[in-house]
């Protein structure tokens, strides 16, 4: 009986006064400017149809892993091999978060690079992604779109 009593009593003093952490409600809303690109005549929707004639040029996709900067000498990736003896990038102190206008942004120069004016279905994804060399989850997106000429 002894040992039951103080059972409870230690199971009581353990879990009876403990914190219990809740997720907090979240709430956001986000966007991205198109206006920069349309005053640069380039043409711009998530829409799968338009309403005028155009040429189709090419699928464009782009992806972006938030992480630090990459060091960069004359134009190339710092490498380094001194610690594990695998080669390996050297990077800065700088965090880059992943941000939808880098997406926009690589979409639009590879569209621009192909010869056209324009995207359409443009579709953006953003989700964690889990980086097995540093064993941690970092934020990420990615998108594509149909390049156009119009």
């Amino acid at each position: 009986m002894r040992k039951l009593l103080l059972f409870v009593t230690i199971t009581f003093l353990l879990t009876g006064c403990a914190n219990v952490l809740r997720t907090p409600v979240l709430q956001g809303s986000d966007s991205i400017d198109y206006s920069k690109y349309l005053n640069d005549g380039f043409f711009i929707t998530e829409a799968n149809s338009v309403s005028f004639t155009y040429k189709p040029i090419s699928s464009v996709s782009a992806y972006f892993v938030s992480g630090y900067e990459i060091a960069m000498k004359d134009g190339k990736p710092v490498m380094n091999t001194t610690y594990t003896g695998y080669e390996y990038v050297v990077t800065t102190e700088k965090y880059i978060l992943a941000k939808k206008e880098y997406i926009i942004e690589a979409l639009v120069k590879e569209a621009k690079d192909k010869g056209a004016n324009g995207i359409i279905n443009l579709q953006i994804k953003g989700g964690p992604l889990f980086d097995p060399v540093t064993m941690k989850l970092n934020d990420s997106y990615s998108g594509s779109a149909m390049a156009i000429f119009k």
